[in-house]
């Protein structure tokens, strides 16, 4: 299967989306093609954009629960982008706070973004090769910041690139306590809301 046989960087995402349900590691090849073929974001990416959550894989018993959580609540509605600060915020929906607040009782960085979302969990805007691709730039989002909480947000580095059409593909990092990255998911996000 070939990146050129799907239409638009919409319909390979969705392609690959499909191929998860049943061949996960196809999907997951043809998402790290799709990445390496995307190209860097303009640095002047500015404002809030749309996401959507592709696939996740941390291990197996938390990705379930995860995964029940992201079908149940959709509980991460995208990014907003603030270029002449090199930063970024999370867009959270109200009604989803409460699966926040649990985990990370003492986070309260929460910033009122709009009647349905807000924003949360800052990242560092910067440019440079990929953790798992070093020979792809990508903007880097780096979850590296003090207010974030120590033991999971900020062991998060989650790279874009722009694949066309108005959209990004997004790969999401952690870095293990022994100094490991695994890659742990792969996002969207559109201009499109």
């Amino acid at each position: 299967m070939k990146i050129e046989d799907y239409q638009g960087a919409t319909g390979k995402i969705l392609s690959a989306q499909e191929l998860l349900k049943n061949r996960r590691k196809s999907g997951i090849n043809l998402l790290d093609r799709l990445f390496r073929s995307g190209t860097l974001p303009d640095a002047s990416l500015s404002g809030g954009l749309a996401g959507k959550m592709i696939d996740i894989h941390i291990s197996p018993l938390l990705t379930q629960i995860v995964q029940f959580i992201y079908r149940t609540w959709k509980p991460w509605q995208g990014k907003v982008f603030y270029p002449n600060r090199s930063l970024g915020y999370n867009l959270i929906p109200h009604n989803s706070l409460i699966l926040y607040r649990m985990p990370f009782p003492l986070y309260r960085e929460y910033r009122v973004s709009g009647q349905k979302t807000v924003q949360a969990f800052p990242f560092q805007i910067s440019i440079g090769p990929g953790i798992k691709d070093p020979d792809v730039q990508v903007m880097k989002l780096d979850y590296n910041l003090s207010g974030n909480p120590r033991l999971t947000f900020r062991r998060l580095m989650d790279e874009l690139v722009y694949v066309g059409e108005g959209v990004y593909l997004g790969k999401a990092h952690f870095q293990w306590y022994w100094g490991r990255w695994q890659t742990v998911g792969y996002f969207s996000l559109s201009t499109k809301r």
